[in-house]
């Protein structure tokens, strides 16, 4: 009987690789160490923080070498460092990392999936959708997608 590959979800409750990147890629590395009958396909990373996985980052090493299907859940919403997400980085820091995060994932943008979540009336604003979805456009210039 063939088995199915495991996808480890990390985690969409706890922002892990922002608050607990170290403790994350240990618990990882030690799951896909543990597996005799599954490998380990990928990782489904969500967070307001790329910088864990950037060069000098807790994350990097496992998402550029160890880990072959990582991809990125990143929320981006304008909020951050407002009173509704204090502990979030702003759109401002989060923006430059993108890319870097891109080339980090194999270069490959669809790798990174962008969230723009919670929508809060009168708070989220559409010049902030307009401007990150304006910046993720750019990653995909020139980039084709084999939908095969």
């Amino acid at each position: 009987m063939r088995t199915r590959p495991l996808v480890i979800s990390a985690s969409r409750r706890t922002d892990l690789p922002g608050f607990h990147a170290e403790a994350c890629a240990e618990r990882i590395r030690a799951r896909a160490a543990r597996l005799r009958t599954r490998t380990l396909w990928g990782v489904v990373f969500w967070t307001r923080h790329p910088t864990a996985f950037l060069p000098g980052g807790a994350l990097h090493d496992l998402v550029a070498r160890d880990v072959r299907n990582a991809i990125v859940n990143l929320t981006i919403t304008g909020l951050g460092r407002s009173d509704l997400e204090p502990g979030s980085p702003s759109m401002d820091e989060v923006l430059p990392q993108v890319e870097p995060l891109v080339r980090v994932l194999g270069r490959e943008p669809w790798r990174v999936r962008w969230r723009y979540d919670p929508l809060i009336a009168g708070r989220s604003r559409l010049e902030d959708f307009d401007r990150i979805a304006a910046d993720g456009a750019v990653l995909f210039d020139g980039y084709s997608f084999d939908l095969q």
